[in-house]
């Protein structure tokens, strides 16, 4: 089973329907370089994938369709978890919550900034070795946001220019030319017996206690087309 078909039985697994489903399948991928810490990028349908997570390394699963390599819950739901220390995904940022995350862009949700979302799957931020899975209250809010969204649907973007490849529909998207270990000497997990909440500020490794990473980078912010309050956007950007 590829990740994107993963991720997309996922989405089916908490009631997307056949619009929903119809808009996942649709959805492209491509694999580039992308600048500074920026992991993964969606506008207009196409998710774009960082090479290596920015330095940190991918967690490609080979069993995506289970969640073996994630033991430890976060919250009651059983949606958010973390792995063990000893797991290969550890230090690495999960490809497949990632590709999911994305694909809720593709539903028309936004990403989440609030402190008590820190569990969800549109939070804006992720440990590595989290894994995060989309819930039917993600779903129901997909429909309330594409039934607003279809009448003055922007097929267009501004989204950042990169070197892409192997552009492809999802369902076939081959992520094996990721990079799957870190560049990095040292990572930021934590042990999820000894701190199950420490998350990123933004699909990275930093901890949640930092402020926002937005910052003191307001005008990038800005650029993205958000602001703090009101961080909807026609592109999406992952960053560390």
């Amino acid at each position: 089973t590829s990740v994107v078909s993963a991720a997309i039985a996922q989405w089916a697994s908490a009631g997307a329907n056949a619009t929903q489903l119809a808009l996942l399948h649709a959805a492209t991928f491509s694999i580039a370089d992308l600048s500074g810490q920026i992991v993964g990028q969606e506008g207009a349908g196409h998710i774009t994938i960082d090479t290596d997570a920015a330095g940190r390394g991918w967690f490609i699963d080979p069993t995506p369709a289970d969640n073996f390599e994630f033991t430890h819950a976060v919250n009651a739901a059983g949606t958010d978890l973390l792995t063990d220390p000893s797991s290969a995904a550890a230090g690495h940022l999960d490809l497949l919550t990632t590709v999911v995350h994305e694909l809720g862009h593709v539903l028309g949700l936004p990403d989440s900034i609030s402190p008590s979302d820190a569990s969800s799957l549109m939070y804006i931020g992720l440990s590595d070795g989290e894994r995060r899975l989309p819930t039917a209250t993600d779903v129901a809010q997909s429909n309330l946001a594409l039934q607003k969204a279809m009448p003055a649907q922007d097929t267009t973007t501004s989204g950042q220019q990169t070197t892409t490849v192997n552009v492809s529909n999802g369902d076939s998207f081959d992520f094996s030319s990721l990079t799957k270990t870190s560049s990095q000497t040292t990572t930021n997990h934590v042990d999820p017996i000894a701190n199950t909440q420490t998350l990123s500020d933004l699909f990275s490794g930093l901890s949640n206690a930092a402020p926002p990473w937005w910052v003191g980078h307001e005008a990038t912010f800005a650029a993205m087309g958000g602001t703090p309050t009101d961080h909807l956007q026609t592109h999406h950007d992952l960053v560390v």
